[in-house]
């Protein structure tokens, strides 16, 4: 337990001995379980500049962070991590909750009604690919998750918990293993 480094803890990702946990409250800890009777915090971070951590994804020596931005952070010492990079377009890119990495590039669910596609290409540089609005376009509200299935990404959409329940959208985005530009994303 940990007020300040577990502040809304939301996910968990593991690499190795490390398990890696955004916290909603603006928080994020790298914590060794290396001895899962004793874990231990090595880092953690709690202030605005990452509110509303809600996902991450490890690549490397390389943490994506999902918050209201897109963030890359170095972590080849985790007791010291770096952000190298951060794209902000709200609300193109707001709220992400999950993330899959394919190539060079991270697609996202952003709750606000999009699935994000980011360049990864140069970490320290991140760009917006392209965004595609689910909300207006396909009455798909707020995707929570995202993962893939061949040339396909399936997102899920709770619906906000509430009747009629959650919608599950295929759509394709790639091309012979390339992802296509986002005006040619189609709904399965």
């Amino acid at each position: 337990l940990h007020d300040e480094a577990l502040a809304g803890a939301h996910d968990v990702q593991l690499a190795g001995n490390l398990a890696f946990v955004p916290g909603k409250w603006q928080s994020l800890s790298i914590i060794d379980v290396a001895n899962p009777t004793k874990p231990r915090i090595l880092w953690f971070k709690n202030d605005a500049e990452i509110a509303d951590s809600e996902t991450v994804l490890v690549s490397g020596d390389t943490l994506l962070l999902g918050t209201r931005d897109f963030l890359t952070i170095n972590i080849t010492d985790s007791r010291q991590p770096v952000i190298l990079g951060k794209v902000s377009e709200q609300p193109k890119i707001d709220r992400i909750n999950g993330m899959v990495r394919i190539a060079d590039h991270v697609l996202a669910a952003n709750k606000s009604g999009y699935i994000d596609a980011f360049d990864v290409s140069n970490v320290k540089q991140p760009t917006l690919f392209g965004a595609f609005e689910t909300k207006k376009k396909l009455d798909i509200e707020s995707p929570h998750d995202i993962d893939r299935y061949g040339d396909h990404v399936v997102i899920a959409d709770p619906r906000r918990f509430k009747p009629p329940f959650g919608k599950l959208a295929l759509f394709k985005v790639l091309e012979n293993g390339e992802l296509l530009p986002v005006e040619k994303w189609t709904l399965s």
